[in-house]
């Protein structure tokens, strides 16, 4: 799968795209720290 694959499968199954979930990348790209903690805890859950 291609970079934009990837993007377009993120969107259609946003939970299993956080099995992934990288904070630093999130970061990185420019998000606010509240919103990569909240990113952070809902990962989390996702991943028990």
């Amino acid at each position: 799968m291609n970079a934009f694959g990837s993007l377009v499968a993120g969107f259609t199954n946003p939970i299993e795209a956080l099995a992934s979930f990288d904070a630093q990348v999130i970061l990185d790209a420019g998000c606010s720290p509240a919103r990569v903690r909240d990113w952070t805890k809902t990962s989390a859950a996702r991943n028990g």
